[in-house]
This record gives C-alpha cells, sequence and structure tokens, in this order.
C-alpha cells in the first residue's frame, strides 16, 4: 500500500480516538476542576514512568522484528503477555515496598494501580502490533468506545460508597484500561495466530530484539523526561494547583497537536523498518513542511481567540493557560515538524541520532527551569520547553542535511504541489 494511503488510513481511525480522548479530556477538567485535573495527571504522568522504566522498551523491538517478519504472531502474543505480567508484577512491588505517596490516600491503590499498570502494558504491545500489521480499525474503535464510556461513570457513582467521586473515577478509569487491554489480546490472537508457528523463537532472536529494545529504551526515557520533567520540578518548587492544573492542561493540549505528526510517524517507522529506508526519505522533508504549515494556522486562530476560548471550553478554572500556550508554540512546531525524522531514523536502526538530539534538550529544560521556575513559574516552564524542542528540532536536521542533503527550507516553506498532494489525498 502507499504511503499516502496508509497515512490516510491511519489518520482517519486515529482522529476517531483522538476525539474521544479530547472529550474525556474536556470532561474530566469541567467536572473535576484545575486542582483535580492536575493532581489526577500528576498520578498518571508518574505511574507512566514507572510501566515506561519496566517496560525496557522490548514492545519496540518486537515490533521492528515482527515488521521484518522474523517473529512469528503466535510468539509474538505469548511474549507480549509474558513479560506485561511481569513487569506489572515488579512494580507492583516496588510501590508495595515504598508505599508511594501519591496513591496512598487510596486503600485498594495497589489493586487498581495494577490494572492500569498491566493494561498499559498489554495496550502498548497490542497497538504497536496492530499497526505493524497496517490494521487500525479495531484497536482505535474500541479506545473511542471505552474513552466516552468513561465520561459517563461519575454519573453512576452512589453517595453510600466509602470513596469520594474523585476516587472512584479514578479506581474505573485505572480498571478499564486493563480491560480493554484483555480485549485487544484476544482480539490480535484470533486475527493473526496461528497456533502452530513454524518459527521457532531462539535465544539470539531474543538477543536482537533486546539490543534494538535497550537502544529505544534509553531514547524513550530521555523523550519522555523531554516532555515530562517540568511536572516534577513544578512539583519541587510547589506551584500551587491552580496554576499546576493549568499547566497541565496546556501540556495535554501540546500532546493534541502531536497527534496527527506521531500517527504519520508510526507509518514511516512502519515502512522504513520493512526495509523501504532508500524510497522513503525523500518523503520526509514533504510531510514535514506539511505539517509544520497546519501547526502554524492552528496555533495563529488559538491565538486570536485562546484567551476566552480556553475558559469557555474547559472551565473558569483555567483562565491561566492562554500565556503558557503562547510561550509554548515554537516549540510545537519544532516537534510536529520533527516526527517523521525521529520515525525515519527508529525505523532505519538508527536511533542513536533521536537519543543525542534529545539528551540535549533534556538538558537545556532541566537547567533552564531549575534557574527560572522560581522566577517565572509556570510560564517559565513553557518557555523553556520550547527553547528544548527548537534545540532537538535543530540537531536532528542538521543530521538528515549531513546524511542526505536536505535543504533545510524545504521542511518549513509549502510548496505548490504539496497542495496537489494534500487534494489527492482528501478525495481518497
Amino acid at each position: 500500500m502507499k504511503l499516502s494511503k496508509l497515512i490516510y488510513k491511519s489518520v482517519f481511525w486515529r482522529s476517531l480516538n483522538v476525539i474521544s480522548l479530547f472529550v474525556l479530556n474536556l470532561f474530566i477538567a469541567r467536572h473535576f476542576g484545575a486542582d483535580y485535573f492536575g493532581d489526577f495527571f500528576y498520578v498518571i504522568n508518574s505511574l507512566s514512568l514507572f510501566i515506561l522504566f519496566f517496560s525496557f522498551c522490548l514492545e519496540t523491538g518486537l515490533g521492528y522484528y515482527v515488521a521484518k517478519e522474523e517473529v512469528s504472531d503466535f510468539h509474538a502474543v505469548l511474549f507480549s503477555v509474558f513479560w506485561s505480567l511481569v513487569a506489572s508484577t515488579i512494580i507492583l512491588g516496588v510501590l508495595f515496598f515504598f508505599r508511594v505517596s501519591f496513591l496512598s490516600q487510596n486503600k485498594n491503590f495497589l489493586l487498581f494501580s495494577f490494572c492500569f499498570i498491566a493494561g498499559n502494558f498489554l495496550l502498548t504491545f497490542f497497538n504497536n502490533l496492530f499497526t505493524i500489521k497496517q490494521y487500525f480499525i479495531l484497536p482505535n474503535v474500541m479506545a473511542v468506545f471505552f474513552n466516552i464510556g468513561l465520561c459517563f461513570l461519575p454519573f453512576f457513582y452512589a453517595s453510600s460508597n466509602n470513596l469520594n467521586v474523585g476516587n472512584f473515577f479514578q479506581n474505573y478509569y485505572f480498571v478499564i484500561f486493563f480491560i480493554q487491554g484483555i480485549l485487544l489480546v484476544i482480539s490480535y490472537f484470533f486475527i493473526f495466530t496461528k497456533v502452530l508457528s513454524s518459527k521457532p523463537f531462539t535465544k539470539n532472536l531474543f538477543f536482537k530484539i533486546l539490543k534494538y529494545s535497550l537502544k529505544s529504551f534509553i531514547g524513550n526515557i530521555i523523550f519522555f523526561l523531554v516532555y515530562r520533567i517540568d511536572y516534577w520540578l513544578l512539583n519541587y518548587f510547589s506551584i500551587n494547583a491552580l496554576d499546576f492544573g493549568n499547566y497541565v492542561q496546556v501540556s495535554k493540549l501540546v500532546q493534541v497537536f502531536l497527534i496527527i505528526p506521531s500517527i504519520i510517524a508510526t507509518t514511516i517507522y512502519t515502512i522504513t523498518a520493512k526495509g523501504y529506508e532508500s524510497s522513503i526519505n525523500k518523503n520526509i522533508p514533504q510531510l514535514s513542511r506539511i505539517i509544520f504549515s497546519f501547526v502554524v494556522i492552528i496555533c495563529f486562530i488559538i491565538v486570536l481567540f485562546g484567551k476566552w476560548f480556553f475558559p469557555f471550553i474547559f472551565g473558569e478554572t483555567f483562565t491561566k493557560m492562554y500565556l503558557p500556550f503562547l510561550l509554548y508554540m515554537p516549540g510545537i512546531a519544532a516537534i510536529a515538524t520533527l516526527y517523521p525524522f525521529t520515525a525515519f531514523y527508529a525505523g532505519a536502526n538508527k536511533i542513536w541520532t533521536n537519543i543525542i538530539g534529545s539528551l540535549i534538550a533534556l538538558i537545556v529544560i532541566v537547567i533552564g527551569n531549575i534557574i527560572f521556575i522560581p522566577i517565572a513559574g509556570i510560564n517559565a516552564a513553557a518557555a523553556v520547553s520550547s527553547i528544548g524542542y527548537v534545540v532537538y528540532e535543530i540537531y536532528v536536521l542538521f543530521i538528515f542535511k549531513k546524511e542526505y542533503g536536505l535543504q533545510i527550507r524545504d521542511c518549513f516553506i509549502i510548496k505548490k504541489d504539496d497542495f496537489k498532494h494534500i487534494a489527492k489525498l482528501l478525495k481518497s
């Protein structure tokens, strides 16, 4: 299938998922307010770091060799389920041993945390496997169903419960991840798996997966911190709950901008991993400048209307989002246009380019936040993150230019042929 058609299919179905996520995010913000919103996603963010750390990014190595048809679907299912359970148990032991403070207010936090962690592991593995198979419909439709269903949870809350409505919502939010993960495992098994596989899962193959995953693990840990280190630094400097909630909402909005670029990047990664590096590298600058153009247009609209739009859409407690978002805009444009390049390097097994670039960005962000958060709070965090993303983009574009003769302007200046390409894609 052509790259454009693959992108169209993935964007269409993932867009439904994105819309449902936005609805859920909007519901949480309006129903619970900025202070709960910030605390809730601080817990999610902290657990996500545990998940990322103990996954060792084995899903990336597994997916890479499934794409190359060196690992059978049967062994991919066994490996994914096995590691999801092992890693979840390890994390549960860590949470129990250290009695992690951000969940201690809930007496059943270990049980619900296990559901969230194991569910996320399964979703990570099997969403990746479905994407490798270029099968976009089922995982995204399932996610839409559960995201919309979560919006109705507080209405089933009864006052006789021992939990307050916030903990009630958090618990079932965690459980639904596990249910969704189990359903994806069953679906993948029956759609793709042959129980009797002719391909052995050898020790050498495992070490190949481990070697690729280790590089991805280093890169993803750094990249996760590039995106999220500001949460912990803002918490360290005791930013008040209302400001923190506003900043988290801005950060969530930034992620919305990156959804479509990440979908495109996943498609590029899949094709490059199959061995089409030489035929796809010429498409990267075009995709980058199309993404850049759309991001700039949407950012300009938000500049005009965001000051009243944010409180209107998210609620009256979100009045401090506008300036941090403005400061974030250069970083949004930078990181969005960077996605095709980082996906290309990951698929071509040249992950060290991404690792070095993200490490430089992390150093900039950490130093800048330590210096400026005590002075300017959430506005400083937004500005420093934006600068870090721009630095990351400059590094990767420089490397790509050196290797493939890229003209930097080709990543940003839209061309006449691009409009024809977009029109053709929309028409299809």
